[in-house]
Protein backbone atom coordinates (compact mmCIF):
# COMPACT_ATOMS: atom_id res chain seq x y z
CA UNK A 1 0.00 0.00 0.00
CA UNK A 2 1.30 3.49 -0.97
CA UNK A 3 -0.18 6.72 0.23
CA UNK A 4 -1.01 7.56 -3.65
CA UNK A 5 -3.08 4.16 -3.79
CA UNK A 6 -6.93 4.69 -3.67
CA UNK A 7 -7.03 2.23 -0.88
CA UNK A 8 -5.01 4.48 1.41
CA UNK A 9 -6.71 7.88 0.21
CA UNK A 10 -10.28 6.36 0.70
CA UNK A 11 -10.22 3.72 2.87
CA UNK A 12 -7.26 3.55 5.20
CA UNK A 13 -6.42 6.86 6.16
CA UNK A 14 -9.46 8.23 7.26
CA UNK A 15 -10.09 4.85 9.91
CA UNK A 16 -6.81 5.48 11.14
CA UNK A 17 -7.57 9.07 11.72
CA UNK A 18 -10.80 8.72 13.02
CA UNK A 19 -9.92 5.75 15.30
CA UNK A 20 -6.70 7.45 16.37
CA UNK A 21 -7.73 10.98 17.34
CA UNK A 22 -10.70 9.45 18.70
CA UNK A 23 -8.79 7.78 21.59
CA UNK A 24 -7.60 10.06 24.40
CA UNK A 25 -6.00 7.84 26.31
CA UNK A 26 -2.56 7.76 25.83
CA UNK A 27 -2.48 3.50 26.15
CA UNK A 28 -4.95 3.18 23.66
CA UNK A 29 -3.94 5.70 21.48
CA UNK A 30 -0.53 3.29 21.53
CA UNK A 31 -2.29 0.30 20.36
CA UNK A 32 -4.48 1.72 17.56
CA UNK A 33 -1.14 3.13 16.24
CA UNK A 34 0.42 -0.46 16.46
CA UNK A 35 -2.52 -2.44 14.95
CA UNK A 36 -2.58 0.00 12.32
CA UNK A 37 0.61 0.14 11.61
CA UNK A 38 1.07 -3.67 11.39
CA UNK A 39 -2.01 -4.16 9.29
CA UNK A 40 -0.86 -1.51 6.68
CA UNK A 41 2.86 -3.69 6.63
CA UNK A 42 0.74 -6.84 6.58
CA UNK A 43 -1.07 -5.48 3.33
CA UNK A 44 2.50 -4.22 1.72
CA UNK A 45 4.86 -7.00 2.59
CA UNK A 46 2.21 -10.31 4.27
CA UNK A 47 4.15 -12.69 5.95
CA UNK A 48 7.66 -10.41 5.72
CA UNK A 49 6.20 -9.00 8.85
CA UNK A 50 7.16 -11.11 10.54
CA UNK A 51 11.30 -9.42 9.59
CA UNK A 52 9.97 -5.79 11.47
CA UNK A 53 8.73 -8.13 14.11
CA UNK A 54 11.59 -9.58 14.60
CA UNK A 55 13.80 -6.04 14.43
CA UNK A 56 11.21 -4.87 16.91
CA UNK A 57 11.76 -7.74 19.52
CA UNK A 58 15.45 -8.05 19.63
CA UNK A 59 15.92 -4.17 19.34
CA UNK A 60 13.72 -3.54 22.39
CA UNK A 61 15.14 -6.65 24.63
CA UNK A 62 18.72 -5.56 23.17
CA UNK A 63 18.34 -1.77 24.66
CA UNK A 64 17.30 -3.47 28.16
CA UNK A 65 20.57 -5.62 28.36
CA UNK A 66 22.58 -3.13 26.77
CA UNK A 67 21.32 -0.25 29.54
CA UNK A 68 22.74 -2.72 32.32
CA UNK A 69 25.56 -4.55 30.04
CA UNK A 70 27.40 -2.13 28.40
CA UNK A 71 30.07 -4.59 27.04
CA UNK A 72 31.25 -4.13 23.68
CA UNK A 73 30.18 -7.84 22.88
CA UNK A 74 27.05 -7.58 24.15
CA UNK A 75 26.49 -4.55 21.99
CA UNK A 76 28.14 -6.22 18.94
CA UNK A 77 25.40 -9.87 19.51
CA UNK A 78 22.29 -7.68 19.37
CA UNK A 79 23.33 -5.14 16.25
CA UNK A 80 24.46 -8.67 14.14
CA UNK A 81 21.36 -9.89 15.02
CA UNK A 82 19.12 -6.90 13.95
CA UNK A 83 21.31 -6.45 10.37
CA UNK A 84 20.44 -10.57 9.61
CA UNK A 85 17.56 -10.32 7.75
CA UNK A 86 18.73 -7.12 6.44
CA UNK A 87 21.76 -9.02 5.30
CA UNK A 88 20.00 -12.22 3.73
CA UNK A 89 16.91 -10.83 2.12
CA UNK A 90 18.94 -7.62 0.39
CA UNK A 91 22.26 -8.75 -0.20
CA UNK A 92 23.03 -12.23 0.11
CA UNK A 93 21.78 -13.00 -3.45
CA UNK A 94 24.42 -9.65 -4.80
CA UNK A 95 26.84 -11.38 -3.06
CA UNK A 96 26.41 -14.51 -4.42
CA UNK A 97 26.42 -13.40 -8.14
CA UNK A 98 28.98 -11.49 -7.98
CA UNK A 99 31.11 -14.86 -6.63
CA UNK A 100 29.93 -16.20 -9.53
CA UNK A 101 26.95 -18.49 -7.79
CA UNK A 102 24.45 -19.10 -10.73
CA UNK A 103 20.88 -17.58 -9.71
CA UNK A 104 19.26 -20.66 -11.17
CA UNK A 105 21.18 -22.82 -9.28
CA UNK A 106 20.09 -24.61 -6.12
CA UNK A 107 21.84 -21.57 -3.96
CA UNK A 108 20.61 -18.84 -5.75
CA UNK A 109 17.05 -19.78 -5.00
CA UNK A 110 17.53 -20.14 -1.86
CA UNK A 111 18.95 -16.79 -1.55
CA UNK A 112 16.59 -14.94 -4.28
CA UNK A 113 14.15 -13.60 -2.18
CA UNK A 114 11.67 -10.82 -1.88
CA UNK A 115 12.71 -7.95 -0.26
CA UNK A 116 10.51 -6.53 2.77
CA UNK A 117 9.33 -2.96 2.26
CA UNK A 118 11.57 -0.85 4.18
CA UNK A 119 13.90 -2.92 5.66
CA UNK A 120 16.68 -0.30 5.29
CA UNK A 121 14.64 2.00 7.40
CA UNK A 122 13.55 0.25 10.06
CA UNK A 123 16.30 -1.35 10.49
CA UNK A 124 18.86 1.45 11.20
CA UNK A 125 16.46 3.32 13.31
CA UNK A 126 16.36 -0.13 15.42
CA UNK A 127 20.44 0.40 15.30
CA UNK A 128 19.99 4.27 16.39
CA UNK A 129 18.11 3.11 19.50
CA UNK A 130 20.18 0.25 20.54
CA UNK A 131 23.32 2.81 19.97
CA UNK A 132 22.16 5.62 21.50
CA UNK A 133 20.84 3.46 24.87
CA UNK A 134 24.30 2.08 24.73
CA UNK A 135 26.20 5.54 24.73
CA UNK A 136 23.91 6.66 27.66
CA UNK A 137 21.84 9.18 25.32
CA UNK A 138 18.73 7.78 25.69
CA UNK A 139 16.94 5.29 28.33
CA UNK A 140 15.51 1.85 27.37
CA UNK A 141 11.82 1.71 27.36
CA UNK A 142 10.36 -0.80 29.34
CA UNK A 143 6.88 -0.81 27.47
CA UNK A 144 6.90 -2.98 24.24
CA UNK A 145 3.94 -1.22 23.29
CA UNK A 146 5.22 2.59 23.29
CA UNK A 147 8.75 1.25 21.29
CA UNK A 148 6.49 -0.56 19.14
CA UNK A 149 4.10 1.99 17.81
CA UNK A 150 7.51 4.05 17.68
CA UNK A 151 9.50 1.32 15.01
CA UNK A 152 6.04 0.22 13.00
CA UNK A 153 4.42 3.74 12.86
CA UNK A 154 3.60 3.53 9.46
CA UNK A 155 3.88 7.45 8.09
CA UNK A 156 7.61 6.86 8.24
CA UNK A 157 7.78 2.64 8.02
CA UNK A 158 8.77 1.86 4.43
CA UNK A 159 10.26 4.77 2.98
CA UNK A 160 11.79 7.00 6.02
CA UNK A 161 12.43 9.62 7.33
CA UNK A 162 14.84 7.81 9.84
CA UNK A 163 13.88 9.15 12.67
CA UNK A 164 15.82 8.41 15.99
CA UNK A 165 13.64 7.34 19.28
CA UNK A 166 15.46 10.18 21.38
CA UNK A 167 13.82 12.42 18.91
CA UNK A 168 10.58 11.30 19.13
CA UNK A 169 9.67 9.49 22.27
CA UNK A 170 7.97 12.43 24.14
CA UNK A 171 5.43 12.63 21.74
CA UNK A 172 4.53 8.90 22.13
CA UNK A 173 4.47 9.07 25.88
CA UNK A 174 2.05 11.54 25.51
CA UNK A 175 -1.05 13.30 23.30
CA UNK A 176 0.38 16.53 21.54
CA UNK A 177 -2.24 16.30 19.06
CA UNK A 178 -3.91 19.96 18.59
CA UNK A 179 -5.96 21.49 15.56
CA UNK A 180 -2.98 23.92 14.43
CA UNK A 181 -0.70 20.51 14.35
CA UNK A 182 -3.38 18.66 12.13
CA UNK A 183 -3.89 21.18 10.04
CA UNK A 184 -0.16 22.22 9.23
CA UNK A 185 -0.03 18.11 8.89
CA UNK A 186 -2.98 17.84 6.31
CA UNK A 187 -1.68 20.86 4.00
CA UNK A 188 2.12 18.62 4.37
CA UNK A 189 0.55 15.72 3.02
CA UNK A 190 -1.49 17.06 0.53
CA UNK A 191 1.29 19.06 -0.78
CA UNK A 192 4.05 16.27 -1.13
CA UNK A 193 0.71 14.11 -2.61
CA UNK A 194 0.78 16.91 -5.60
CA UNK A 195 4.54 16.58 -5.98
CA UNK A 196 4.13 12.93 -6.07
CA UNK A 197 1.55 12.44 -8.61
CA UNK A 198 1.78 15.85 -10.74
CA UNK A 199 5.77 16.48 -11.31
CA UNK A 200 7.68 13.01 -10.29
CA UNK A 201 5.21 10.64 -12.42
CA UNK A 202 5.08 12.89 -15.34
CA UNK A 203 9.13 13.80 -15.21
CA UNK A 204 9.65 9.60 -14.78
CA UNK A 205 7.44 8.95 -17.64
CA UNK A 206 10.09 11.01 -19.38
CA UNK A 207 13.13 8.98 -17.78
CA UNK A 208 11.95 5.70 -18.37
CA UNK A 209 11.42 6.23 -22.17
CA UNK A 210 14.91 7.58 -22.52
CA UNK A 211 16.34 4.77 -20.03
CA UNK A 212 14.58 1.85 -22.15
CA UNK A 213 16.25 3.13 -25.09
CA UNK A 214 18.98 0.65 -26.67
CA UNK A 215 22.65 1.44 -25.90
CA UNK A 216 22.70 2.68 -29.64
CA UNK A 217 19.55 5.00 -29.55
CA UNK A 218 20.94 6.54 -26.91
CA UNK A 219 21.90 10.39 -28.22
CA UNK A 220 23.33 13.25 -26.68
CA UNK A 221 19.76 15.01 -26.64
CA UNK A 222 18.04 11.71 -25.30
CA UNK A 223 20.88 11.55 -22.71
CA UNK A 224 20.71 14.71 -21.13
CA UNK A 225 16.49 14.77 -21.30
CA UNK A 226 16.89 11.06 -19.06
CA UNK A 227 19.25 12.78 -16.94
CA UNK A 228 17.11 16.28 -16.23
CA UNK A 229 13.96 14.08 -15.71
CA UNK A 230 15.15 11.65 -13.66
CA UNK A 231 17.24 14.30 -11.59
CA UNK A 232 13.32 16.27 -10.97
CA UNK A 233 11.63 12.92 -10.62
CA UNK A 234 13.84 11.66 -7.76
CA UNK A 235 13.75 14.53 -6.03
CA UNK A 236 10.32 15.36 -6.25
CA UNK A 237 9.25 11.53 -5.47
CA UNK A 238 11.58 10.76 -2.30
CA UNK A 239 10.28 14.30 -0.70
CA UNK A 240 7.41 14.47 -1.83
CA UNK A 241 6.93 11.14 0.58
CA UNK A 242 9.10 12.91 2.90
CA UNK A 243 6.40 15.66 2.75
CA UNK A 244 3.40 13.35 3.29
CA UNK A 245 5.15 11.31 6.45
CA UNK A 246 5.68 14.45 7.86
CA UNK A 247 2.50 15.48 7.64
CA UNK A 248 0.94 12.58 8.71
CA UNK A 249 3.39 12.47 11.70
CA UNK A 250 2.15 16.13 12.46
CA UNK A 251 -1.98 14.71 11.76
CA UNK A 252 -0.90 12.27 14.73
CA UNK A 253 0.23 14.36 17.04
CA UNK A 254 4.23 13.22 15.94
CA UNK A 255 6.70 15.09 14.67
CA UNK A 256 9.51 14.02 12.26
CA UNK A 257 13.34 15.99 11.13
CA UNK A 258 12.64 17.87 8.10
CA UNK A 259 14.75 15.14 5.30
CA UNK A 260 15.71 17.67 2.53
CA UNK A 261 16.17 21.24 2.33
CA UNK A 262 16.59 22.59 -1.23
CA UNK A 263 19.04 20.13 -1.97
CA UNK A 264 19.70 21.58 -5.46
CA UNK A 265 20.32 24.70 -3.95
CA UNK A 266 23.24 23.81 -2.95
CA UNK A 267 26.96 24.94 -4.60
CA UNK A 268 29.10 21.64 -3.45
CA UNK A 269 28.61 18.02 -3.02
CA UNK A 270 29.90 18.45 0.68
CA UNK A 271 26.87 21.01 0.84
CA UNK A 272 24.80 18.54 -1.30
CA UNK A 273 25.06 15.92 1.64
CA UNK A 274 23.83 18.30 4.15
CA UNK A 275 20.76 18.90 2.21
CA UNK A 276 19.60 15.94 0.54
CA UNK A 277 18.25 12.93 2.54
CA UNK A 278 18.65 14.34 6.06
CA UNK A 279 18.53 11.72 8.10
CA UNK A 280 20.48 8.99 6.20
CA UNK A 281 23.13 11.58 5.89
CA UNK A 282 23.24 12.03 9.56
CA UNK A 283 22.54 8.60 10.65
CA UNK A 284 26.14 7.69 9.07
CA UNK A 285 27.76 10.59 10.49
CA UNK A 286 26.66 9.40 13.61
CA UNK A 287 26.72 5.57 13.74
CA UNK A 288 29.50 5.23 11.33
CA UNK A 289 31.73 8.04 10.43
CA UNK A 290 32.91 8.78 13.85
CA UNK A 291 33.14 5.79 15.09
CA UNK A 292 35.31 5.11 12.54
CA UNK A 293 37.17 8.16 13.96
CA UNK A 294 35.92 10.82 12.08
CA UNK A 295 38.08 13.73 12.30
CA UNK A 296 39.92 12.91 14.97
CA UNK A 297 42.53 10.96 13.20
CA UNK A 298 45.43 11.62 10.08
CA UNK A 299 44.40 13.51 6.98
CA UNK A 300 44.57 10.06 4.87
CA UNK A 301 42.49 7.90 7.61
CA UNK A 302 40.05 10.58 7.51
CA UNK A 303 40.14 10.38 3.87
CA UNK A 304 39.71 6.85 4.06
CA UNK A 305 37.02 6.97 6.66
CA UNK A 306 34.48 9.30 3.86
CA UNK A 307 34.93 6.28 1.45
CA UNK A 308 33.46 3.78 3.69
CA UNK A 309 30.72 5.87 4.52
CA UNK A 310 30.12 6.76 0.94
CA UNK A 311 30.48 3.07 0.35
CA UNK A 312 27.87 1.89 2.70
CA UNK A 313 25.51 4.91 1.26
CA UNK A 314 25.89 3.70 -2.16
CA UNK A 315 25.18 -0.52 -1.02
CA UNK A 316 21.98 0.85 1.25
CA UNK A 317 20.47 2.01 -1.65
CA UNK A 318 20.35 -0.98 -3.28
CA UNK A 319 22.25 -4.62 -4.00
CA UNK A 320 23.57 -3.54 -7.09
CA UNK A 321 27.62 -2.26 -8.38
CA UNK A 322 25.88 1.04 -9.91
CA UNK A 323 24.54 1.79 -6.20
CA UNK A 324 28.65 0.99 -5.15
CA UNK A 325 29.90 3.43 -7.57
CA UNK A 326 27.72 5.66 -7.51
CA UNK A 327 28.47 6.28 -3.58
CA UNK A 328 32.21 6.48 -4.48
CA UNK A 329 31.85 8.72 -7.12
CA UNK A 330 30.30 11.12 -4.71
CA UNK A 331 32.84 10.33 -1.71
CA UNK A 332 35.59 11.27 -4.82
CA UNK A 333 34.45 14.68 -5.18
CA UNK A 334 33.85 14.92 -1.34
CA UNK A 335 37.95 13.77 -1.09
CA UNK A 336 38.61 17.07 -3.53
CA UNK A 337 36.53 19.21 -2.18
CA UNK A 338 38.12 18.29 0.94
CA UNK A 339 41.72 18.33 -0.30
CA UNK A 340 41.49 21.46 -2.31
CA UNK A 341 39.42 23.60 -0.11
CA UNK A 342 38.89 22.46 3.34
CA UNK A 343 35.75 23.68 5.12
CA UNK A 344 35.41 26.65 2.14
CA UNK A 345 33.59 23.80 0.13
CA UNK A 346 31.04 24.52 2.26
CA UNK A 347 30.38 28.26 1.81
CA UNK A 348 30.43 28.29 -2.06
CA UNK A 349 28.27 31.27 -2.81
CA UNK A 350 28.53 31.95 -6.84
CA UNK A 351 25.90 30.81 -8.68
CA UNK A 352 28.06 30.01 -11.50
CA UNK A 353 29.46 27.28 -9.19
CA UNK A 354 26.18 25.81 -9.30
CA UNK A 355 24.97 25.27 -12.96
CA UNK A 356 28.96 24.59 -13.96
CA UNK A 357 29.70 21.90 -10.93
CA UNK A 358 27.25 20.73 -8.90
CA UNK A 359 24.13 20.48 -11.04
CA UNK A 360 25.95 18.29 -13.81
CA UNK A 361 28.47 16.29 -11.08
CA UNK A 362 24.54 15.65 -9.59
CA UNK A 363 22.96 14.48 -12.66
CA UNK A 364 25.75 12.55 -14.28
CA UNK A 365 25.71 10.58 -10.61
CA UNK A 366 22.12 10.37 -11.23
CA UNK A 367 22.51 8.38 -14.02
CA UNK A 368 24.98 5.98 -12.53
CA UNK A 369 21.86 5.29 -9.92
CA UNK A 370 19.41 4.89 -12.39
CA UNK A 371 20.92 2.77 -14.74
CA UNK A 372 20.07 -0.65 -14.86
CA UNK A 373 23.82 -1.83 -15.31
CA UNK A 374 27.16 -0.24 -15.38
CA UNK A 375 27.44 -0.78 -18.94
CA UNK A 376 24.20 1.10 -19.67
CA UNK A 377 25.09 3.89 -17.63
CA UNK A 378 28.97 4.02 -19.39
CA UNK A 379 26.55 4.83 -22.45
CA UNK A 380 24.65 7.19 -21.52
CA UNK A 381 27.85 9.29 -20.03
CA UNK A 382 29.55 8.85 -23.03
CA UNK A 383 26.54 10.15 -24.67
CA UNK A 384 25.98 13.34 -22.81
CA UNK A 385 30.02 14.20 -23.70
CA UNK A 386 29.58 13.60 -27.24
CA UNK A 387 27.15 16.68 -28.43
CA UNK A 388 28.71 16.71 -32.52
CA UNK A 389 27.99 13.27 -34.09
CA UNK A 390 25.45 13.25 -36.74
CA UNK A 391 22.26 12.77 -34.69
CA UNK A 392 23.39 13.87 -31.56
CA UNK A 393 20.58 16.58 -30.91
CA UNK A 394 17.82 13.80 -32.41
CA UNK A 395 15.20 12.57 -29.80
CA UNK A 396 14.37 8.97 -30.69
CA UNK A 397 10.31 8.23 -31.39
CA UNK A 398 9.94 6.84 -27.97
CA UNK A 399 10.89 9.48 -25.84
CA UNK A 400 8.48 11.47 -27.65
CA UNK A 401 5.83 9.22 -26.99
CA UNK A 402 6.15 10.03 -23.59
CA UNK A 403 6.87 13.60 -23.41
CA UNK A 404 2.88 14.84 -24.00
CA UNK A 405 2.17 18.46 -23.47
CA UNK A 406 1.49 17.52 -19.93
CA UNK A 407 4.56 16.01 -19.14
CA UNK A 408 6.54 18.43 -20.34
CA UNK A 409 4.76 21.39 -18.30
CA UNK A 410 4.83 19.37 -15.18
CA UNK A 411 8.90 18.43 -15.51
CA UNK A 412 9.36 22.63 -16.55
CA UNK A 413 7.62 23.40 -13.20
CA UNK A 414 9.80 20.77 -11.70
CA UNK A 415 13.00 22.39 -12.96
CA UNK A 416 12.18 25.75 -10.86
CA UNK A 417 13.99 23.66 -7.73
CA UNK A 418 17.11 23.96 -10.08
CA UNK A 419 16.60 27.92 -10.36
CA UNK A 420 15.39 29.30 -6.53
CA UNK A 421 17.03 30.80 -4.45
CA UNK A 422 16.07 30.18 -1.15
CA UNK A 423 16.42 26.97 1.17
CA UNK A 424 13.12 27.09 2.49
CA UNK A 425 11.12 24.13 1.66
CA UNK A 426 7.91 24.59 -0.17
CA UNK A 427 5.93 22.89 2.43
CA UNK A 428 7.44 24.44 5.56
CA UNK A 429 6.46 28.13 4.39
CA UNK A 430 2.94 27.01 3.47
CA UNK A 431 3.11 25.88 7.04
CA UNK A 432 4.12 29.42 8.16
CA UNK A 433 1.76 31.11 6.22
CA UNK A 434 -1.53 29.19 8.10
CA UNK A 435 -0.43 31.11 10.71
CA UNK A 436 -2.01 34.52 9.30
CA UNK A 437 -5.86 34.85 8.77
CA UNK A 438 -4.98 35.60 4.77
CA UNK A 439 -2.81 33.02 4.62
CA UNK A 440 -4.83 30.52 6.21
CA UNK A 441 -7.70 31.00 3.56
CA UNK A 442 -5.30 30.68 0.50
CA UNK A 443 -3.65 27.45 1.79
CA UNK A 444 -6.80 26.43 2.16
CA UNK A 445 -7.78 26.96 -1.36
CA UNK A 446 -4.60 25.08 -2.16
CA UNK A 447 -4.84 22.54 -0.40
CA UNK A 448 -9.10 21.79 -1.54
CA UNK A 449 -7.96 22.43 -4.88
CA UNK A 450 -4.59 19.71 -4.53
CA UNK A 451 -6.88 17.34 -3.21
CA UNK A 452 -9.48 17.46 -5.83
CA UNK A 453 -6.75 16.77 -8.33
CA UNK A 454 -5.04 14.35 -5.85
CA UNK A 455 -9.04 12.52 -5.90
CA UNK A 456 -9.13 12.46 -9.73
CA UNK A 457 -5.67 11.59 -10.56
CA UNK A 458 -6.13 8.17 -8.00
CA UNK A 459 -9.85 7.24 -9.43
CA UNK A 460 -8.79 7.43 -13.27
CA UNK A 461 -5.03 6.12 -13.34
CA UNK A 462 -3.12 3.11 -11.89
CA UNK A 463 -0.62 4.10 -8.62
CA UNK A 464 3.20 4.54 -9.25
CA UNK A 465 4.95 3.02 -6.21
CA UNK A 466 7.55 5.63 -4.86
CA UNK A 467 11.23 4.85 -5.63
CA UNK A 468 12.41 4.39 -2.20
CA UNK A 469 10.05 1.71 -1.62
CA UNK A 470 13.01 -0.30 -2.93
CA UNK A 471 15.20 0.40 -0.57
Amino acid sequence: MVFSDRAFLFLFLPVAILTILALSRVRLRLISITLLSLGFYFYSSGLLILTLIFCLIVSFVGGIVVEFDKRKWVLSLFLILIFLPLLYFKYAFFVAQSFGVPSDSQIGSLLRVVLPAGISFFTFQAVAYLVDVYRGELRADRSLLRYGAYLSFFPQLIAGPIVRYKDVHEDFEANHESVDRFTEGVVRFIHGLLKKLLIADSAGRIADACFGLAGDDVTFAAAWAGALAYTIQIYFDFSGYSDMAIGLGKMFGIKFPENFRAPYESRSITEFWRRWHISLSNWFRDYLYIPLGGNRSTQMRVYVNLMLVFAATGIWHGAAWTFVIWGLYHGAFILMERFLFGSSARRFSSEWVRFAYLLPVVMVGWVIFRADSLRQAGEFIVAMLVPFSSEAWTMPDAVWVAATPGSILMLLIGCTVLFKKTDRPVGVFLEGVLKSSLGFWLVFAYSALGMAVVSIIALSSNFSPFLYFQF
